[in-house]
């Protein structure tokens, strides 16, 4: 893990300094992925599964800071994606990340 650079902003957001973001195929940025040992990772992921073990099986990990980008295991939680949707929603969160408010 010592190629992996963060960096934390402020509001306590953590970013990946050292990857690139990966750019789905409609051309949004989805989440930082990495490599190791010949497994790609995606990096909130991997780094909350290296403190807290496994992601229980049915969940998710939800961004608290609503920030998709952010890879502090602090502003993670796990979550079933039902309940994500139902935080978006409380949240006025689109799909596509802007407020309809």
């Amino acid at each position: 893990m010592s190629n992996i650079k963060l960096g934390t902003l402020n509001n306590g957001c953590t970013y990946c300094l050292s990857h690139k973001v990966h750019i789905r195929g409609d051309g949004r940025r989805a989440y930082y992925r990495i490599r190791i040992k010949g497994k790609r990772y995606y990096l909130h992921r991997y780094l909350w599964e290296q403190k807290f073990g496994e992601i229980p099986k049915g969940k998710i990990l939800m961004h608290t800071c609503d920030n998709v980008l952010c890879v502090n295991i602090d502003h993670l939680i796990p979550g079933t994606h039902k309940e994500n949707m139902a935080d978006m929603k409380s949240k006025g969160r689109t799909r596509n990340g802007y407020s309809k408010k």
